[in-house]
């Protein structure tokens, strides 16, 4: 079985993903079943993985073999962290929106400022009369 990584794009049978992540078929089916993994699926049924679903796969059999986690905790590990990304994306959002506005007003306040200079200089050739 090919240990070449799977490749941007590409889909591989069930046996191909399973040797990418030292796994057997068998535990990625119960991946499935226990809702972790979700393969595409051919015209005839067949489970087809991409790159992303066997780096999942691979983070799972880590979570279950390493660190003991049974599937339900997997499972929430994988909820949580889909949560934090999507806090990141919206933190991300925020920042840029904070960035375009605090860039909106410091050329407001450059513009203020070249005007007031101008203002200034206009005074500053105005002659007053005296006792004023």
């Amino acid at each position: 079985m090919s240990r070449r990584p799977v490749a941007r794009g590409e889909l591989v049978l069930i046996a191909r993903a399973a040797s990418q992540a030292g796994l057997h078929p068998q535990t990625i089916r119960i991946y499935e079943q226990a809702g972790l993994v979700s393969p595409q699926r051919s015209g005839g049924g067949t489970r087809m993985y991409g790159p992303r679903e066997v780096d999942r796969i691979r983070l799972i059999a880590s979570l279950t073999g390493e660190l003991g986690l049974n599937l339900a905790g997997v499972g929430r590990v994988l909820e949580l962290q889909q949560q934090l990304d999507k806090a990141r994306l919206e933190a991300d959002q925020q920042r840029r929106m904070f960035e375009r506005r605090e860039a909106a007003h410091i050329n407001e306040i450059h513009r203020l400022r070249s005007a007031l200079s101008a203002v200034g200089r206009a005074l500053s050739r105005l002659q007053l009369p005296a006792g004023r």
